[in-house]
């Protein structure tokens, strides 16, 4: 955690949406919020908070009338987090688990704006520093590469193409750096769907147990964020760096 938003967090009002004693699933949906407030001393006060209406934006307003600074939550849209930042709150998604230990991970400093605590204590980086990793080192690897910004291929992020170094036909590759702010499997799903066309699908992400298998399952390569503090030279050996796995309509590259 920097030292700004340390600072920040001497005064800071957080809120937990709750679903019994565990973080909510969907912010948008969530009836009941948890609220710390915190002053330089500590703890001030402590209380839950209702909302009786529909939708994500009523939400959204009744954590401004409240004050709120950080919100520790599961799923939300990714809209309705923008204008939460826009607000200057700061937003933590995808925290799964009990609600206290949320809180209590919050103020020992194991979650932050950019990263998150998933099973087993496992960190997984923030989604936006996930892309931007990936494009410069898939760039550094001789890949062109497109981020992707329409809506329709959600959760694609990034579409990579490079010559195959045997038959010199291209190779398409489509990138998710996840999780977004969905349930893994989930967006799993999502990419095996909407990328079915590329020649290799690759999902971003920490090797969760039963991860790796299901991922093997939907013809899908997990790459764990780690593979970016590798040198390039660590992954000279690859006929197509980072990639290890299958490579669909080029069975040559295969069997090297």
């Amino acid at each position: 955690m920097d030292e700004r938003f340390k600072e920040r967090m001497q005064a800071a009002v957080i809120a937990v949406p709750c679903f019994g004693e565990e973080v909510a699933p969907c912010f948008e949906a969530t009836r009941r919020f948890r609220l710390w407030s915190f002053s330089p001393g500590g703890l001030a006060a402590y209380k839950e908070i209702t909302c009786e209406q529909e939708g994500g934006l009523a939400r959204l307003n009744l954590l401004k009338r409240h004050n709120v600074n950080v919100l520790i939550c599961n799923g939300i849209d990714r809209q309705l987090w923008q204008m939460l930042e826009a607000e200057d709150c700061t937003v933590i998604a995808s925290i799964v688990g009990p609600a206290v230990d949320a809180i209590y991970g919050f103020l020992a400093g194991k979650l932050n704006p950019r990263c998150r605590i998933l099973e087993g204590g496992h960190i997984q980086p923030h989604t936006a520093d996930l892309v931007r990793w990936t494009e410069e080192l898939l760039t550094a690897l001789d890949w062109q590469v497109n981020r992707v910004t329409h809506p329709d291929i959600y959760p694609l992020d990034l579409i990579a193409r490079r010559a195959c170094p045997v038959c010199q036909r291209p190779v398409r590759a489509a990138f998710c750096c996840g999780a977004h702010a969905w349930q893994v499997d989930t967006e799993l799903l999502e990419l095996h769907r909407i990328a079915s066309g590329y020649n290799a699908r690759v999902y971003i992400h920490q090797a969760l147990p039963g991860l790796a298998g299901r991922c093997r399952e939907l013809g899908i390569e997990l790459l764990e964020p780690s593979i970016f503090a590798a040198t390039h030279s660590a992954e000279s050996g690859l006929r197509l760096p980072p990639l290890r796995g299958r490579i669909d309509d080029h069975p040559e590259v295969n069997k090297s």
